[in-house]
């Protein structure tokens, strides 16, 4: 997507400076204990809400806001500019793992479902 919308990226970044979602995170900054705290109690909720829930009256159709998700995750973390590619290389290991994960997962939901 990159690559057809270049400019994609920075003005999502700044989309979320201007709804002030950056102003929200940078307090959790200064201590790294309040923001890992921040990070486990938006997961829980978001775990909880947005993915189990909807799986539960719905089986697999969480696939769809997943595409969503990685897409938005992805668009505003990617790098703008060609120097930058190198500081994003070693989150291509953790990407590849939950790729695996959450293959593995659904072929054990498909075979849970099956039996």
């Amino acid at each position: 997507m990159l690559i057809l919308f270049p400019k994609l990226s920075s003005e999502r970044v700044k989309g979320l400076v201007e709804d002030g979602t950056s102003d929200q995170i940078s307090p959790l900054l200064g201590d790294v204990w309040i923001f890992a705290l921040a990070i486990v109690v938006n997961n829980a909720r978001h775990v909880g809400a947005v993915i189990v829930l909807p799986f539960l009256v719905v089986p697999f159709s969480v696939r769809a806001y997943f595409g969503y998700k990685v897409a938005m995750i992805g668009l505003t973390l990617s790098s703008s500019g060609s120097d930058l590619w190198g500081a994003m290389l070693p989150h291509l290991l953790t990407v590849v793992v939950e790729i695996e994960a959450y293959v593995i997962l659904g072929i054990g939901a498909y075979v849970l479902g099956r039996s």
